[in-house]
């Protein structure tokens, strides 16, 4: 061989076996870990007003997603600036006069101040009616409401358009949600304040209370504007009492606060106790908390009950009816209707069982399958216990 060219092969082997060498012995660089974005902070309103089957949705909703940490908090709590911290307000539907009246005046100056400084704030229904700018509201949005044209319970047509769709983060379609006696949302005037933005409007409408109907179509089904640094959302129907309208219930969060929830429910064994959850009037912080712990159990498949499901046939499809600690007044005449008092001796005569916590055992009939006990006791606890066979 050609010494030349034998000095170039062995050249070109060598050099060769050291890009080997060399590329087999560089370490692998990881890619940097994405960064664990913080949970956004909510500050849940519970507290006189703050009532039905939808407030026991959202908090369902809230406290089962992953991307939010959910703090349930009263007038009291509010009214000693506990809203540090936190990055929205969150006030459910019921009674709008009555939360005011929980916060008080020194508590709505604080929502206020939390707002203007960067906070949000989320109110439904009731939320809704909290801010919008009357003389005895918290003027928070320029919108207010139609005097006497609140209407009865419907399931109502939302439009939500293309600019809407973006700002909410959902697909733009005709969203079907339930109404309960919302504001009728108008324009109203707001000098030195931002416009405000339409989230979506009616395309049908609901009967009125004990007058004639006045007619929704058209009008605002939810609202936006910023207040001072921070932002304000005011809708006036329930999203979150429908799975077919969670995404809406989720894209007005996301129009709020600039995160959208995904919420993430726990597994449940394979033949689990069929509970329901009798939602009282008023929910306090106890019964929400209550109504997590039986719903996150994996051997309970917990549903939300409310008068108008039980006149609908409910009380056959669950084992057992949990009946919290509530308002006595509610709890009183929630059974003595001659109906429902038929209703719950079928079902307790065919082996179903009532728990009921505190007043909620008020008017229940004496029968065996009938258990009582204390407010502090735990309802899940009872549960389990009655269905050690699970």
């Amino acid at each position: 061989m050609n010494k030349k060219i034998f000095t170039f092969r062995l050249f070109s082997a060598i050099f060769a076996m050291c890009i080997f060498c060399g590329c087999a012995t560089t370490k692998t660089v990881a890619p940097a870990p994405t960064p664990v974005q913080p949970r956004k902070k909510i500050a849940f309103f519970l507290d006189n007003g703050c009532a039905g089957r939808a407030v026991f949705c959202w908090v369902k909703l809230l406290t089962n997603s992953p991307e939010l940490e959910v703090k349930f908090i009263d007038g009291k709590a509010l009214r000693k600036n506990k809203l540090d911290g936190f990055d929205l307000l969150f006030c459910p539907g019921g009674g709008s006069a009555r939360q005011l009246g929980a916060m008080q005046k020194n508590g709505q100056k604080i929502v206020k101040d939390f707002v203007r400084n960067g906070g949000a704030y989320l109110g439904i229904c009731a939320g809704c009616f909290n801010v919008l700018n009357r003389p005895d509201r918290m003027q928070m949005l320029p919108f207010d409401w139609v005097p006497y044209a609140s209407g009865k319970t419907a399931v109502l047509a939302v439009n939500v358009d293309a600019a809407t769709a973006q700002e909410l983060n959902i697909p733009r379609e005709c969203y079907w949600s339930r109404y309960s006696g919302g504001p009728v949302i108008r324009k109203s005037a707001a000098p030195d304040r931002d416009t405000g933005k339409v989230l979506g409007v009616y395309r049908s409408s609901a009967g009125g209370y004990n007058r004639a109907p006045y007619n929704f179509v058209g009008t605002p089904a939810a609202v936006s504007a910023m207040y001072g640094k921070g932002k304000v959302v005011g809708v006036s129907h329930h999203p979150e009492s429908n799975e077919n309208t969670h995404d809406l219930a989720l894209g007005y969060v996301y129009a709020a606060l600039g995160v959208k929830p995904a919420p993430v429910y726990g597994k449940k064994v394979a033949d689990p106790i069929r509970a329901g959850f009798m939602s009282n009037s008023k929910v306090t912080i106890r019964n929400a908390k209550e109504f997590m712990e039986l719903d996150n159990a994996p051997e309970i498949d917990l549903n939300l009950l409310s008068g108008s499901q039980l006149n609908e046939g409910a009380l056959h499809h669950i084992e057992v009816m949990i009946i919290p600690d509530g308002e006595k007044k509610v709890n009183e005449r929630l059974f003595n209707a001659p109906f429902r008092q038929k209703q719950l001796k079928h079902f307790l005569d065919n082996g179903g069982i009532i728990i009921a916590g505190g007043n909620g055992g008020l008017s229940l009939p004496k029968h065996p399958n009938v258990i009582r006990i204390p407010a502090k006791d735990s309802l899940k606890a009872m549960v389990l216990k009655l269905f050690k066979r699970r």
